[in-house]
């Protein structure tokens, strides 16, 4: 292959495709990877085939959002950019399916090294040709769902042999016949009846005493048994057979699960203790609404004091308005802004302000609703995703540093 390889037309379509995310400076490793892609029959989307005349950022993110695989093609060009962190994060976040490509040997830094190690990978750099590469890459978990010809596979050979197993069968049902051919053997031992005849000439006595013999031996054997077997019958009761009943007295206690509406229900009965000290140093949560979500604000923030966690919030006099905002990361550990429709609209403008490239953002979502392409590629945890707040919570605690917030 030329190393002047020309760009390829990138699918254009409804159907699930393949969305190749690499760095530019990568852009001859990538354009080979696409071209053997789709000679293989994938559907492959690369930025290509962006629209002239659209945003660049929310043509990415709308190809991220509608691909069925995510390939990202990691090199240390791949790490040092920010457009194919996002590129990442937004699949990530978005539950894709996703496989890591490594063109060199890299080190993921430690953040991403904790949250993509369990993906899927190929290090390509270690195949001698592309073949090996392409036969890895076809054992890819899901990548199928990509493949243009994956309906067509021959099926007419199963039905032949399907349709010839009776005939098989068919053929063995001269069997009885032989069968029948055999009756006449009973004929034979009705002329041996008189066999029995001549063994009447022996003396009686002799057959009394074999009987009573037989007998004997039969109930020596019989004891022997009898001694052998009770042992184990004792020991039948002493097994499973008093389990079932206990288990029957105490079945198991279904617990009923809490559901966000009895959740944000309390929120009338909420009491909350102090915002947390700006001027404190240490490590803590800061949980950024407005007024049209405070009930569930309160709700959220009470529960989080009540688990030992040090949260601060905004206050009647205005916290955010009192807070530089390059003094942010020393303020907070962890920044929690509760994202809704009204939430877009008052602060909306302020959070790329808001947000700090050194400390720990993470959105929550209250409803369903959109930000900038770049802002939604944050961490985010979205509620009405959650069917129980325990599940939430419990996601909401691994992530990264709100622990330290404890």
């Amino acid at each position: 292959m030329s190393e002047n390889i020309q760009p390829l037309p990138p699918y254009k379509g409804t159907e699930p495709y393949i969305f190749i995310s690499y760095s530019h400076i990568n852009q001859l490793q990538a354009l080979k990877i696409v071209e053997r892609l789709q000679k293989e029959g994938y559907r492959v989307w690369y930025d290509e085939g962006i629209d002239p005349g659209t945003e660049w950022d929310d043509n990415i993110a709308e190809h991220v959002l509608a691909c069925g695989y995510f390939v990202a093609l990691i090199s240390e060009n791949y790490l040092a950019s920010e457009n194919c962190k996002d590129e990442l994060n937004l699949a990530r976040e978005e539950n894709k399916q996703r496989l890591l490509v490594y063109l060199e040997d890299v080190t993921l830094p430690a953040g991403m090294r904790m949250r993509l190690n369990r993906l899927q990978a190929i290090h390509k750099y270690k195949y001698q040709s592309e073949d090996g590469f392409m036969e890895k890459f076809r054992e890819t978990r899901g990548i199928e769902c990509c493949f243009e010809e994956q309906a067509q596979k021959p099926v007419p050979e199963e039905k032949e042999e399907k349709t010839s197993a009776p005939e098989e069968k068919g053929e063995q049902i001269p069997a009885p016949e032989k069968k029948e051919e055999q009756i006449p053997a009973p004929e034979k031992k009705e002329e041996q009846i008189p066999a029995p005849e001549k063994m009447e000439t022996a003396p009686q006595s002799n057959r009394e005493e074999n009987a009573s013999k037989k007998t004997e031996a039969d109930e020596k054997e019989r004891s022997k048994e009898s001694r052998q077997i009770s042992p184990k019958k004792e020991e039948a009761p002493l097994k499973v057979k008093e389990n079932p009943p206990a288990l029957q007295k105490n079945p198991p206690v279904i617990r009923q699960e809490q559901r966000w509406e009895d959740f944000f229900a309390e929120s009338k009965d909420v009491k909350l203790e102090p915002s947390y000290k700006e001027s404190d140093t240490k490590p803590h949560l800061f949980i950024d609404f407005v007024q049209a979500d405070e009930a569930k604000a309160k709700r959220i923030i009470a529960h989080l004091q009540q688990k030992g966690y040090r949260v601060a919030y905004p206050t009647k006099g205005g916290f955010l308005k009192k807070i530089n905002v390059k003094d942010q990361a020393k303020i907070a550990t962890v920044f929690l802004p509760l994202i809704s429709q009204s939430y877009i609209k008052e602060r909306g403008d302020q959070l790329d302000q808001l947000c700090s490239p050194i400390r720990h953002d993470c959105f929550i979502y209250l409803e369903r609703c959109e930000l900038k392409p770049r802002l939604a590629a944050k961490d985010n945890l979205k509620i009405h995703s959650f069917l129980y707040p325990r599940n939430f919570f419990n996601a909401l605690y691994n992530t990264r540093d709100v622990k330290r917030c404890k």
